[in-house]
């Protein structure tokens, strides 16, 4: 994941979503987001997930980003699907 902290850093967007596990267990419980790196005034940085149109999680961090990411890949079934610089 340190590529994608690189990428995120660089103002590219991570598109997430369970669409395969849906495809997979036959299920329209279908779940989506994105994570991106914003930049305040350019000195506050933060990490933030946006999970099913709302802001889950916001951190300073990558290794918390990561751990959030995680946990809600393994809850729902998401992955990455893009990186890419549109919301």
């Amino acid at each position: 994941m340190n590529n994608l902290k690189q990428q995120l850093e660089q103002g590219l967007i991570a598109h997430f979503d369970n669409e395969q596990w849906c495809e997979d267990f036959e299920s329209d419980d279908f779940r989506g987001g994105r994570v991106e790196f914003r930049r305040f005034f350019g000195v506050n940085k933060e990490f933030a997930i946006w999970f099913n149109g709302t802001i889950v999680h916001s951190c300073k961090t990558f290794k918390s980003c990561e751990r959030k990411l995680n946990e809600l890949f393994d809850r729902f079934g998401c992955k990455i699907t893009d990186i890419n610089d549109e919301l």
